[in-house]
């Protein structure tokens, strides 16, 4: 199965204004660089989403000026970057330092065994340093401000192509066009839907590790959010992402609980509330319904007293009698396709549900998959409508691979190693962590051997290639980031006077030749300094 578009870059974080020296200041920071998987940008070069720039007073400092290449060293929150992040040297007090200038620095003792040069600017960046969004020239009509908004949301699809052809463009973009055209005219932000996250695979013995969202969830928020802040690059008003949680759809069809429904949704909003993602949003079966009120939030109570409403009115209004869905299966290859799928997780998840403990045959357990399967289709194609009736104007976005004619098909994640391919939820795997930073979408039995089981916050989050370089000491943490990197930070429980030992520095200086590095938070890290590559 070919596939087709390339994935977006990642996005820069917004500055903000520095504080100058001298000055109290929050944790220390430290960064390291290193080349890293960069994928192709929208309209212009973006930085890493790790990069910062920090003051340094250099007013006491003199070195002759030489034009040289840029990096950038920091005290004040202490972090490292690399060229890929350029610095303009405009205040008088920044200092270059040239390499016959450098043996005199106060600075030129500090070496790494990463770089082969010294440093070459100190900057005292004491004006405030911002960055904006762009937004779309005043000439340009909404017609183009439309297609560029396009644009974006094909870059991040995925779509079988058609046999024989190499350039494809995404078959609903002309379908979309007009949607997307009109939210524009009208000043609003786009607003996409998404049919994901119901919850956990049941199969936690060989697929997943736990009832409630990990890495796999956190990456996905994390490239749903990136969507949203690509598209406010072209068009001022942005967009949302409505996720269509279908956990109530199905769960008592394959075996699990209401309420391991409702956990893994509310904990799903929680992780995008920390991490400020607004442009997303939650909306389950009842709210479809009108059975909630928009401006009060949905208690645990309430959902368990709607449920089996939900579910009747929802098979009542917009149910399809079992050979409608057959027709459809056999006229729609996208339809047939998502059957396929549904038969393909059941195989696996069936064998630890209760709704197969009758099955004692291999004949009599394909049987009740099947069957499953087609419950699951007729409840899909309900959901579906539901969706159309209440939502027509939304770009409809799937985690199912298609032609595209009618939505767009989009990975949740994207694997370093194989960035054109279309992974595995983050619901029915587990997300397994290279030693260069990349993720792979993985089922658990598959990696135990291979990998050590993180666990954040008391549950398990990922599995993390076996390598001494990951331990740092058991005051450190790690979190792995999005799209690739990790930051290192003292433990909460540790308290703020944690210091990073020289054998933790090493393996962090040949860490960040493989990944980017962010260490934040150590009472010692203004000791540790890696200087810029070439």
């Amino acid at each position: 199965m070919a596939i087709s578009a390339a994935a977006p870059a990642p996005v820069s974080s917004t500055g903000a204004k520095r504080q100058l020296p001298g000055a109290p200041v929050g944790r220390p920071v430290l960064q390291l660089r290193a080349p890293t998987y960069r994928r192709p940008s929208l309209g212009s070069e973006l930085k890493s989403p790790l990069s910062a720039i920090s003051p340094l007073n250099a007013s006491v400092l003199r070195s002759p000026l030489s034009p040289l290449r840029q990096m950038r060293i920091e005290f004040s929150d202490l972090e490292i970057g690399s060229p890929i992040d350029p610095v303009e040297l405009t205040s008088p007090d920044q200092v270059i330092l040239s390499p016959a200038s450098a043996a005199k620095s106060p600075f030129s003792a500090f070496k790494s065994p990463l770089r082969n040069v010294s440093i070459d600017a100190i900057v005292d960046d004491q004006p405030t340093i911002t960055e904006t969004l762009p937004t779309p020239p005043i000439e340009q009509s909404t017609e183009q401000v439309a297609h560029k908004i396009l644009d974006v949301l094909q870059a991040f699809g995925r779509h079988i192509v058609p046999e024989g052809q190499e350039n494809h463009e995404w078959l609903g973009r002309k379908m979309f066009h007009g949607r997307v055209e009109e939210y524009v005219k009208k000043g609003e932000s786009v607003k996409m839907i998404i049919p994901a996250f119901p919850w956990k695979s049941i199969n936690r013995t060989d697929k997943v590790t736990g009832v409630l969202p990990d890495l796999g969830e956190d990456l996905a928020l994390a490239r749903l959010n990136d969507l949203c802040v690509e598209i406010g690059k072209v068009y001022t008003h942005g967009a949302e992402v409505h996720i269509a949680t279908d956990g109530l759809v199905f769960n008592d069809v394959v075996g699990i609980s209401d309420d391991e429904t409702w956990e893994y949704g509310a904990t799903l909003m929680d992780m995008a509330a920390q991490k400020g993602y607004d442009g997303i949003k939650l909306l389950r079966v009842m709210d479809f319904l009108g059975l909630t009120k928009e401006d009060e939030p949905l208690t645990r109570e309430k959902y368990m007293e709607l449920v089996d409403e939900s579910r009747k009115t929802l098979e009542a209004q917009f149910g399809d009698p079992d050979k409608d869905v057959r027709a459809l299966m056999e006229t729609d290859n996208d339809t047939l396709m998502t059957y396929r799928g549904f038969i393909r997780f059941l195989e696996t998840d069936l064998r630890n549900s209760p709704v197969a403990a009758h099955a004692t045959s291999g004949h009599k357990y394909r049987k009740v998959v099947k069957e499953v399967a087609m419950k699951m289709m007729m409840r899909a194609e309900s959901f579906t409508k539901i969706i159309l009736a209440t939502c027509p104007d939304h770009v409809r976005l799937s985690i199912h691979p298609s032609s595209g004619a009618v939505k767009l098909s989009m990975p949740l994640l994207v694997e370093k190693h194989n960035p054109d391919g279309f992974p595995r939820t983050p619901w029915h795997s587990s997300i397994a962590v290279s030693l260069d930073g990349g993720y792979r979408s993985l089922h658990a039995k598959d990696v135990r051997d291979t990998h050590d089981l993180v666990m954040r916050g008391g549950r398990p989050w990922c599995f993390r290639e076996k390598s001494e370089l990951f331990d740092l000491g058991d005051d450190v943490e790690i979190e792995h980031l999005y799209p690739t990197g990790i930051e290192v930070r003292p433990r909460e429980d540790r308290g703020e006077d944690v210091k990073l030992d020289e054998a933790a520095r090493e393996k962090l200086v040949r860490l960040a030749r493989l990944q980017p590095v962010r260490v934040v938070g150590f009472e010692n890290a203004p000791e540790f300094v890696v200087e810029g590559q070439e």
